[in-house]
């Protein structure tokens, strides 16, 4: 069951038409389900809708488009899409799981590397994939401060 995973071992959701892949630390799940649903049910899950989520980036963060999800609070877990969050083909990356990314080989292309050391090549400019990952940050933050705020 993807649910009862290890939350921090969560990589990212590689679509395959109306199914996905969720690639791990210790391997990949695949799943009936497109990514969106993916997404949707982890946000149930944990005890918050997804349109809550969305609603809360917009609050912290104000931005509606491709806005990044914080799946679970206390952990910080952020997930982002790369196209249009409820696109049923859609790539979601788990922010908390990238150690780096750059510019890939062709101009519509970014190579990511996750913290476990596994690469892939995504098929978005460097500039997009930037800026989803920005947002991730600039949420993830607003997060930690209200944490920080509560002590």
């Amino acid at each position: 069951d993807l649910h009862r995973v290890d939350r921090r071992q969560r990589q990212m959701c590689i679509r395959n038409r109306n199914k996905c892949e969720v690639v791990e630390k210790n391997g990949n799940i695949p799943l009936d389900e497109n990514t969106f649903k993916v997404i949707e049910h982890s946000c149930d899950y944990f005890g918050v809708k997804y349109k809550s989520r969305v609603s809360a980036t917009y609050k912290f963060i104000k931005t509606k488009y491709r806005p990044p999800v914080m799946i679970e609070e206390s952990s910080k877990t952020i997930f982002f899409p790369v196209s249009a969050d409820a696109k049923e083909d859609n790539l979601w990356f788990c922010f908390n799981q990238i150690r780096d990314y750059k510019a890939g080989s062709a101009k519509k292309e970014t190579v990511v590397t996750f913290k476990n050391g596994f690469t892939m090549v995504v098929p978005v400019s460097l500039y997009s994939f930037n800026s989803q990952y920005i947002k991730s940050a600039r949420l993830y933050a607003s997060y930690s401060l209200r944490s920080i705020k509560k002590n």
